[in-house]
């Protein structure tokens, strides 16, 4: 048997050593029980063998139990800590979870870069020894409720509260490590000041309970600024932001000024900010459309300047209004367009009745259908190569599709009668470079809008 299980692990080791590889670990598997004596002891060979893999990048390790293999107070601790270094100095993301309790390990000397606290129900008193100096990526659990003073290692670089999501403590200036690039808050609400934040940080996300000004205190290597979980009620204008900020995610009821010019993506949950143009912005992507009036204030030439003159992607995901994407949309600068066409759900499909101009390249159409008045061939452009057409009635015609189609989406309602005209009618309808077909037969049933 032994002999067999060598044999097997020397085949594995080729044939992964051809592959980056992943492994995840259960550390109770390396120990050894002393029938006789009734002691544990840690097969520290047998670990340092298994992940002795040349193309390894990235180790999750799991135990659950007493006498931690990596708590520094363990008997084996300092071979144990050879294997991590070892592992450290070859650039392996090592990874671990640990359940927050009352006996919590020590990982200070332990060489992992992510931490991941599961919380039992009782709450984490976790202090500085509890992480490893080289800590890159924390996620905290419910039970953490402290502050973060003097708490994290000086390499951290992302912080994760999600699931901390009641954690409301004050963050002292100059309290975060120097490195943090990322952190997640979506239960805090305290009041934020110059050098809350470090100079470091480049994306930060807060929760449904925030309501306190950014004006002039985020720091200035910020380029991601999301509130999209929803503030029940952010009452403050945003304005005077980092000139590094390109993208941002606002809050579902935002109703506020946004004065920012240099943004380049933007996110609304309805309404689109008006009275400041976005002369950089190019992503913008609205989840609910409420009036169709909302695009005419945004894209409309007649604005001066136009508030929006650059977009390049446009998603609009469902409305409350049918949309008449033809006149519309701002079609001499997209190149990308996802589109819910028909308002409600449910509501009858639109009728794309005009010709959308040249220049998109990529367009995806929910609940849109093409007129059966006009021109076959004169509503879609040449400029497109990728076309999706959701929650569609097949009624495209011979000459419908433009020849540049390189890839076509097709989800169909009327399933009989479409698998009829596609089987009397392929080779007419399909453009002949067509090199990617996707065709989804649905029945009618509740429509919630592009996914």
């Amino acid at each position: 048997m032994t002999m067999l299980c060598r044999r097997m692990f020397v085949n594995r080791q080729k044939l992964i050593s051809f592959l980056d590889t992943k492994e995840n670990l259960d550390l109770t598997s390396f120990i050894n029980q002393d029938v006789s004596s009734g002691q544990q002891s840690f097969s520290v060979d047998r670990f340092k063998e298994t992940l002795n893999i040349s193309n390894l990048k990235e180790v999750s390790f799991s135990y659950s139990g007493p006498n931690h293999p990596f708590d520094q107070s363990h008997p084996q601790s300092s071979d144990i800590y050879d294997v991590l270094n070892d592992l450290y100095e070859r650039n392996v993301k090592t990874s671990i979870r640990s359940v927050s309790s009352n006996q919590l390990v020590v990982f200070q000397n332990a060489k992992l870069t992510r931490l991941t606290f599961d919380s039992d129900g009782s709450r984490l008193n976790l202090q500085r020894h509890h992480l490893p100096n080289t800590l890159k990526y924390l996620v905290l659990p419910l039970s953490f409720r402290d502050t973060l003073d003097d708490l994290l290692p000086d390499g951290l670089n992302i912080l994760n509260l999600l699931p901390a999501y009641k954690w409301n403590q004050p963050i002292k200036p100059g309290s975060l490590p120097n490195q943090l690039r990322s952190i997640s808050l979506p239960g805090f609400n305290q009041v934020i000041q110059s050098g809350t934040f470090p100079s470091s940080l480049r994306s930060i996300m807060f929760g449904s309970n925030f309501n306190q000004p950014l004006n002039g205190v985020l720091p200035p290597s910020l380029t991601s600024l999301d509130l999209s979980i929803g503030p029940r009620v952010y009452a403050h204008d945003l304005t005077n932001l980092p000139s590094s900020l390109t993208t941002i995610r606002l809050p579902p009821n935002f109703r506020h000024s946004l004065k920012h010019p240099p943004l380049q993506q933007l996110h609304v949950n309805s309404h689109v900010p008006t009275g400041h143009p976005f002369p950089k912005l190019t992503v913008l992507y609205i989840k609910y459309l409420e009036k169709v009036s909302d695009l005419d204030h945004s894209f409309s030439s007649s604005s001066t300047p136009p508030l929006i003159p650059n977009l390049v992607r446009l998603t609009i995901n469902h409305g409350g209004e049918p949309i008449d994407i033809s006149t519309s949309l701002p079609w001499s600068t997209l190149k990308y367009c996802r589109v819910y066409c028909a308002g409600k759900a449910n509501a009858p499909s639109t009728i794309i009745t005009g010709p959308i101009p040249f220049g998109v390249e990529e367009l995806i159409l929910g609940r849109c259908e093409l007129s059966q008045l006009a021109s076959p061939g004169s509503l879609l452009p040449s400029s497109i190569t990728r076309l999706s057409i959701d929650h569609s009635i097949f009624k495209l015609r011979p000459g419908d599709l433009p020849s540049s189609v390189t890839s076509l989406d097709l989800k169909i309602m009327d399933l009989k009668r479409s698998l009829d005209d596609i089987v009397n009618n392929i080779n007419m309808l399909f453009p002949v470079n067509v090199r990617e077909i996707a065709l989804n037969f649905a029945s009618q049933q509740q429509d919630h809008g592009l996914n």
